[in-house]
């Protein structure tokens, strides 16, 4: 039976007289005992912390019943045996093409993106001065050296902020290409249907990757938008317009092995009426993509940039270094974080950039005089890299190895995609 004491009521003194623990000593030994469990309490979370996400991949696995041989193949029968009914009697087919990229020509990049840029609508997006126009004519330059006389590219410039010389600077010369400045949203996906036609009298080029590059999606007007004087006569024109092309072209994109690249900006979000649209892309903030919902959707890759850091001089040219993250992806993990160098003058460097992962993943010991730390022997200011990365075949051998793991290390493995076996 429970005693219960009213605030009125005096309650007795159950001190032990013959005790050796007096109160002050039974105080003292409760709030050791109170501080060694919040410190072991501490130790236990951030234990837990650390292990958390490996526990949850565990769970999920054991808790996926392992078929047996026979419930195995009876799935695969009934799925071969659909596929047959679908094919035969409504002559719907699976998808036989195979996930093609085109390289970025910066390894930290493609590995991020699970190879390079996907056939399909790609977006690239960012603030003025983060390098996306250069980074689109990495791709292109790169998709020139990697397929001689077999890629196809088309750059559609409605910014007119584009010229062959400096297409030709950041890389883009064999051949050089002449911009195209006549451009609304119609037209682009016109430059699609002629590019998809010509594969088509040209089964040569099918099976080669082609770029169409569409700078900037948010700068381009509607055809009816050229004609009119009236600005609210085309309000939410582009978006209805796209919401219909898009998914109309994107299967195409990726039958013909064409990736059509657009450039695009963010906006302020504007919220009008009583409830607040939520964010839908965690990167945005307070922003939205110009271009509609359809955009969103219709991404087979979504590459956010921002320009942090400036360069002062340290590797001996101007410029910046550029975060980005691919927000949406298809071919690979999304949201991981990256450091590119970019030059003002000559775009985006894949050298330098790796230099940066190696500085970030500890494989470097920079100073005044940096080092490889798996070629401590060997010093260097940090302006000399690139001359002793050239005339030093053992410094380069070791260079590339050190990349090479790295980027196995810091994304292939951590972010793989591969199934875990069933019996785990």
């Amino acid at each position: 039976m429970a005693l219960i004491f009213s605030d009125d009521v005096d309650v007795p003194n159950i001190s032990n007289e013959n005790s050796d623990m007096n109160v002050g000593e039974f105080d003292q030994e409760n709030i050791e005992k109170v501080e060694n469990t919040e410190s072991y309490d501490a130790d236990k979370s951030s234990a837990e912390n650390q292990t958390s996400e490996v526990d949850i991949q565990l769970v999920e696995r054991i808790e996926q019943e392992v078929l047996t041989s026979d419930q195995i193949k009876a799935s695969k029968d009934l799925n071969l045996s659909l596929s047959s009914f679908l094919k035969n009697n409504f002559k719907i087919e699976e998808n036989t093409f195979s996930k093609k990229t085109i390289s970025t020509g910066i390894d930290v990049l493609d590995a991020v993106l699970g190879g390079g840029v996907g056939m399909g609508f790609v977006q690239f997006v960012g603030p003025p001065g983060s390098g996306k126009s250069a980074l689109v004519s990495k791709i292109i330059a790169t998709g020139q050296r990697k397929y001689p006389g077999k890629f196809i590219a088309i750059y559609a410039d409605s910014e007119v902020s584009m010229s062959t010389d400096r297409l030709a600077q950041l890389g883009v010369k064999y051949p050089k290409l002449r911009p195209y400045t006549d451009i609304t949203v119609e037209k682009v996906f016109k430059f699609v249907e002629a590019m998809c036609s010509f594969k088509e009298n040209n089964p040569q080029y099918l099976d080669y990757p082609s770029v169409i590059v569409w700078d900037s999606l948010a700068n381009t007007l509607t055809e009816k938008g050229i004609d009119t004087e009236d600005p609210n006569a085309v309000l939410g024109e582009k978006a209805r317009i796209l919401s219909f092309l898009l998914p109309k072209y994107v299967p195409k994109l990726e039958r013909y092995n064409i990736s059509l690249l657009a450039i695009n900006q963010l906006r302020d979000k504007i919220d009008m009426g009583y409830f607040k649209k939520p964010n839908e892309l965690k990167y945005m903030g307070e922003k939205v993509l110009p271009g509609g919902e359809s955009t969103k959707f219709n991404s087979f890759q979504l590459f956010f940039l921002r320009p942090t850091t400036d360069l002062k001089g340290e590797y001996g040219f101007s410029g910046t270094k550029v975060v980005g993250k691919c927000v949406k992806n298809k071919l690979f993990a999304p949201n991981i974080e990256i450091s590119m160098v970019f030059s003002f003058k000559n775009g985006f460097s894949n050298f330098f950039t790796n230099y940066e992962l190696l500085k970030e993943t500890k494989r470097v010991k920079a100073g005044a005089w940096c080092s490889l730390i798996s070629m401590p022997e060997i010093k260097f200011r940090q302006i000399e890299l690139a001359k002793i990365y050239k005339t030093n075949p053992k410094f380069k051998e070791i260079f590339d190895q050190e990349v090479k793991d790295a980027i196995k290390a810091e994304f292939i493995d951590k972010y793989s995609t591969k199934e875990p076996d069933d019996d785990l």
